[in-house]
């Protein structure tokens, strides 16, 4: 299955140095992930117990994009996830993965994210500034909320 023959298929940009970013609909992402693990690819975080957990619930670790040359190809609701596509940026670099428990950005595994070493997510800031520029930080998110609330309960108890 071609990821540029989807109908959701969509360029959203285009770095310096040429690598692309596109997204497809989560849908069509799941139809493409489970094509290509049931055609004999095949790593640990994709076995039979985590696809399936992750299909009938929607819960549990799925694969959320790929890298193919300098093309990344994420699903549409993970467009603005940062360490992804930072790691995806790796790959577009040469960097593979790291072993399972190595907390590096290169972990196949999101929430196994917790240091950079070779410092892909400055370098991904650098390489699409506009695209970047259009994310909202999970830090600056909270700020917004927190602000928001605190707004509410001054409101609230100077009234």
């Amino acid at each position: 299955m071609n990821l540029e023959t989807l109908p959701s298929f969509n360029i959203l940009t285009t770095g310096k140095d040429g690598v692309q970013i596109a997204t497809v609909s989560d849908r069509d992402w799941a139809s493409f992930v489970n094509t290509i693990v049931e055609a004999g690819h095949k790593e640990w975080y994709t076995m039979d117990i985590a696809r399936t957990l992750y299909n009938k619930t929607g819960k549990g670790y799925f694969p959320q994009g790929v890298t193919v040359g300098k093309l990344i190809v994420v699903r549409e609701g993970a467009k603005s996830n940062l360490t992804l596509l930072a790691h995806e940026y790796g790959h577009a670099l040469g960097h593979e993965h790291t072993h399972a428990v190595n907390p590096d950005i290169m972990n196949p595994v999101d929430w196994m994210r917790h240091s950079d070493q070779h410092n892909l997510q400055d370098k991904f800031r650098k390489n699409f500034p506009d695209y970047t520029k259009t994310f909202i930080s999970a830090q600056q998110n909270h700020l917004i909320v927190g602000t928001a609330i605190a707004g509410l309960g001054w409101l609230y108890f100077s009234s």
